[in-house]
């Protein structure tokens, strides 16, 4: 099946199928991104931001489980590994409820527009 799809995908590049699909996908992609805010506004008047984040974390690894299983089983991930994405993890689990938080107290356009500049803050703090 995977041979397939790179045989169509090599053989589509350049097409104007090709494109539309990457285009689509795009528009898709950003749609989601966007409206998860909205969303996020809204279950703050049900939930608490740490529920809402430990639910979405807790979905998160129940998803992505199997896959770092099967490339611990292939020896792509080791201790080592394992422990930098759990460190990770922790710290992103951590802005996402601070940004659950503050979505609370905000608009959601507003939450998505600082969201989106932290792309641009990290720049700035890597120089």
């Amino acid at each position: 099946m995977r041979v397939a799809l790179e045989l169509f995908l090599a053989r589509a590049k350049g097409s104007v199928l090709y494109k539309l699909l990457g285009f689509s996908s795009l528009v898709l992609t950003t749609l989601i991104w966007g409206t998860s805010f909205a969303f996020i506004k809204l279950s703050m008047t049900e939930i608490d931001p740490f529920t809402y984040t430990a639910t979405r974390t807790l979905i998160a690894s129940v998803t992505l489980t199997p896959a770092l299983l099967a490339r611990k089983l292939r020896g792509v991930v080791d201790y080592t590994s394992f422990k930098r994405g759990f460190i990770t993890g922790l710290v992103y689990s951590t802005g996402l409820c601070l940004q659950a938080a503050g979505t609370a107290h905000t608009t959601p356009s507003i939450s998505a527009f600082v969201t989106g500049l932290s792309s641009v803050h990290v720049h700035f703090y890597t120089a």
